[in-house]
């Protein structure tokens, strides 16, 4: 099959694909979704040239080129990307015509994903090249699982290997979840394509949106595992780490409401999200993460070699991010010593609401 570029078009504030009825879409066993959005296009080619070397190869690469940067720059790149791919059989090329945000545009990309799982990839990162062969593996001995992720190497804008994340058992990732941390880097999501119809994708919130998915998955029953392969080379470089500090307060404070949830074994709603995010204290701590922000970029420039070392100096102007950290900490070892044997009946039964429940009281 030929290479497909396809153009989103905006039409009474409803997206629809040009000529989409007149393309043909052949059945793959893995759509991978891929967005690209302000990503450097070394980064990019990496990605998308790690997905393409794949071991297994029945796969559709969905790449989702969110366009609307205001920026020449990005334009150049996006248009670069697409010549460059363009007779690559493998490639489903989506582009928007406007920025629509992330959660929309993975919206989109599962629109066409004619498949029995759904892989997503980030592109500043790199996937290991058995990475699809060991998750289908996975995943097709183990049928009551609907999602797995893997482990990561952490790598530097150089691509150098500068950590690796640990291993979690399926206790610990309950735990990690009903304590507002994610437990699944979301490059490495792997599941059935049937989970992702159930749940209707990812919901339309400012950030946490992997993490939402995964909480309703839970209330949901299904299951989720964590390979203890490393299986993708996850990139901390400054524009990542730069993106998530100046929405770090956001972030957070959407965790927050989706864990204290779950705990009560009840989804968000989205109203009440947008009413933190209007609130005025959401503006002051706003002001405040952007004033530690330029604060870290000036200690950074003058102190290089002792914040390489140090690397936190920001968190220490954000009370939000202190206590957040201290109450997710308290709440860790609360499931870990006193609901060890709710926890453990939890996992037995899948996703028992009235474990969840009563460990919040």
């Amino acid at each position: 099959m030929s290479n497909l570029i396809m153009d989103l078009k905006l039409q009474n504030d409803e997206y629809y694909i040009q000529n989409l009825k007149s393309q043909n879409l052949s059945a793959t066993t893995i759509s991978v979704l891929l967005p690209i959005y302000k990503e450097p296009i070394e980064y990019i080619k990496q990605s998308i040239d790690s997905i393409l070397n794949q071991s297994f190869q029945d796969f559709r690469l969905l790449l989702l080129v969110d366009t609307g940067c205001d920026s020449p720059e990005f334009d150049t790149i996006h248009r670069e990307v697409i010549e460059y791919y363009k007779n690559e059989s493998k490639l489903l090329i989506l582009i928007n015509n406007k920025n629509l945000g992330l959660s929309k545009n993975l919206n989109n990309g599962l629109k066409f994903a004619n498949s029995k799982y759904i892989a997503r990839m980030d592109a500043d990162d790199i996937a290991i090249r058995e990475r699809f062969e060991k998750q289908l593996e996975f995943m097709e001995e183990r049928q009551e699982v609907s999602l797995c992720g893997s482990r990561c190497n952490l790598i530097n804008s150089k691509g150098e290997i500068i950590g690796q994340s640990k291993s979690i058992n399926e206790k610990e990732l309950v735990i990690r979840m009903l304590c507002g941390i994610n437990p699944v880097p979301h490059p490495t999501f792997f599941a059935r394509k049937d989970v992702y119809t159930l749940l209707n994708g990812y919901r339309e919130i400012p950030a946490a949106e992997d993490y939402d998915f995964l909480a309703r998955m839970l209330l949901s029953k299904h299951k989720i595992h964590m390979i203890d392969d490393i299986l993708i080379n996850y990139r901390i470089s400054a524009g990542r780490s730069r993106i998530s500090t100046q929405r770090r307060y956001i972030q957070l404070k959407i965790s927050e409401i989706i864990a204290a949830n779950l705990r009560k074994c009840k989804e968000i709603e989205i109203e009440d999200v947008n009413k933190v995010l209007n609130s005025k204290q959401n503006y002051l701590f706003s002001l405040l993460d952007r004033l530690s922000l330029e604060l870290d970029d000036l200690f950074q420039r003058k102190y290089k070699r002792l914040y390489n070392k140090v690397k936190w100096p920001i968190f220490l102007i954000s009370p939000y991010f202190l206590s957040t950290t201290i109450k997710r900490a308290l709440y860790y070892y609360r499931c870990k010593i006193s609901h060890k044997n709710l926890l453990l009946k939890y996992l037995s039964h899948g996703t028992e609401k009235s474990c969840l429940c009563t460990a919040e009281k």
